[in-house]
């Protein structure tokens, strides 16, 4: 994976190495927001920062979408919280 990665970063001209590339793109981070609903239902909101220049080089280079996500979930009262993924999740300072 880390090869074919560098392989098409090379082919647009980033010639970065491995730990380059991944200390770039570890500046977008992913933050989790949760609120209730109007029907008292926990919302959660996983979404993605906004990339910096080097990080929308190196998506665009890529061919990937500069916000790989952004994810809603509502939880009724009765789901078991403590199981589910986004209950899990730490904030990203």
């Amino acid at each position: 994976m880390v090869h074919t990665i560098r392989y098409q970063l090379k082919a647009k001209g980033i010639n970065h190495d491995w730990s380059h590339i991944v200390r770039v793109m570890n500046t977008q981070k992913a933050a989790t927001v949760t609120m209730m609903d109007k029907n008292d239902q926990k919302i959660f909101i996983r979404k993605c920062t906004s990339p910096e220049p080097k990080v929308t080089e190196i998506y665009n280079a890529l061919g990937y979408k500069h916000y790989p996500f952004v994810k809603k979930t509502v939880l009724p009262e009765t789901v078991n919280r403590k199981k589910h993924p986004l209950t899990q999740a730490k904030l990203q300072p």
